[in-house]
């Protein structure tokens, strides 16, 4: 039996607080799993870093321009089944 490939790909994903209030964003109908709520973020270029990736996510994000600078960083890593659900 023919095992399907595996790819893997480096996420970067901000956590935006204001007030008593988090941003999220939709994931596209051409994204998986389409229309699920998510942390604003997405996958790391090459030759880019985590923190590059977040910062060029959040200035797509319309009235996120305040975000520019992170006032603080950490890195996890954290994986899953795909399909599984959190």
């Amino acid at each position: 039996m023919h095992e399907p490939s595996r790819t893997q790909r480096l996420g970067a994903y901000a956590v935006v607080l204001r007030d008593d209030k988090i941003l999220l964003t939709r994931i596209s109908p051409q994204g998986y799993p389409a229309g699920t709520w998510t942390l604003p973020g997405g996958g790391v270029d090459h030759g880019e870093s985590p923190n590059e990736a977040v910062l060029r996510e959040l200035t797509r994000r319309p009235g996120c321009e305040p975000c520019q600078r992170a006032s603080s960083t950490s890195t996890t890593s954290t994986s899953w089944p795909r399909g599984v659900e959190t």
